[in-house]
């Protein structure tokens, strides 16, 4: 969280300084003369961290213009997130991009998280973030595309448990390329009932699967079928999990995070505002320790920037080991 600021000292209202004399009404008989008073300069402010609502160019976050009207209209923004397993925190967010705030119309990117696992496996995050071509059902798309994508997972059970947790990318990619499917066909019926079709009836998903669990390391499964990706912090900068493969149907990675670790995926939008030496920074400044609160999480996610004025959809996830009372206190 960013430090608290305080005002600095306002110069009109610190009382002038008194010399002695004036004190007394004048200088003792004999007494040598006083040197003058030195003046009193106010503190300097602290230099300020990059601010939650203000932007990496300064301006400030666009207001929108009316609400957008239709049956599959979403939220302006979203926000979800907890602690999960003991020491995995995950914050997830959307916001409407400016130009669709100032065209009126609505958000279209769209994200889910979800925790599956029974007594067959162990309890894993899922963590799911869609976008689509803008246009008036395409919240819908990436809405239905997020929920068919956890409910495949939850589905196949043991067979996509074995496979990642064993480090078996190849098996995984079979695995997954027989799930897809299912999931673009929930879209594409979705699609014909909308009277869409090519590209605008297209959505691109990345996900990550996250072992839950109170351990010095933890295991992610990463995989997108489309634009976005998922990162890890790495001082100021964001370091891509995926490869660029244009020619596979499905790209998918392992990554093993230790405590203080912060891994991110995000939509096409945002992965581009990572990758920007004027954004990515901000990103990674905000977010360097302990993990935001829900409301400051979302109002950072929404700053305000010169690289994507598109949907931004960021989920967040720290290895953090929360402070006890005792340590709280000292």
């Amino acid at each position: 969280r960013p430090p608290r600021r305080w005002p600095a000292p306002r110069a009109d209202a610190a009382p002038a300084r008194r010399s002695w004399a004036a004190a007394r009404g004048g200088a003792p008989a004999g007494a040598p003369p006083r040197p003058a008073p030195t003046p009193v300069t106010p503190p300097s402010p602290a230099p300020r961290p990059p601010a939650a609502v203000v932007a990496a160019d300064g301006r400030p976050p666009v207001e929108p213009e009316g609400l957008p009207s239709g049956a599959d209209v979403a939220p302006d923004s979203e926000v979800d997130g907890a602690t999960l397993g003991g020491s995995l925190v995950a914050r997830a967010a959307s916001v409407r991009g400016d130009r669709a705030r100032l065209d009126g119309v609505g958000r279209t990117d769209g994200y889910l998280l979800r925790v599956l696992g029974d007594h067959h496996t162990r309890p894993a995050l899922v963590s799911v973030v869609a976008s689509g071509r803008p246009g008036p059902a395409t919240q819908a798309l990436t809405r239905t595309a997020c929920q068919a994508l956890v409910a495949q997972l939850s589905r196949l059970g043991v067979s996509i448990d074995t496979s990642w947790r064993s480090g078996d990318l190849r098996a995984v990619r079979g695995v997954l390329e027989g799930v897809l499917p299912a999931v673009h066909g929930r879209v594409a019926e979705l699609a014909r009932v909308r009277n869409l079709s090519g590209p605008a009836a297209e959505v691109g998903l990345t996900c990550v699967v996250s072992d839950l669990g109170d351990r010095s390391t933890r295991r992610h499964l990463a995989f997108r079928v489309g634009r976005g990706n998922a990162f890890l912090r790495d001082g100021d900068e964001w370091v891509p999990v995926l490869p660029e493969n244009p020619d596979a149907d499905v790209e998918v990675a392992t990554v093993t995070t230790r405590r203080g670790d912060l891994l991110a995926l995000t939509t096409g939008s945002g992965a581009r505002a990572f990758g920007r030496t004027d954004v990515g920074p901000v990103f990674a400044e905000q977010w360097r320790s302990a993990p935001s609160d829900l409301v400051d999480f979302l109002r950072q996610l929404g700053v305000r920037t010169t690289a994507t004025d598109d949907d931004r959809t960021v989920v967040c996830l720290w290895d953090f080991t929360p402070p006890t009372d005792h340590a709280a206190t000292e």
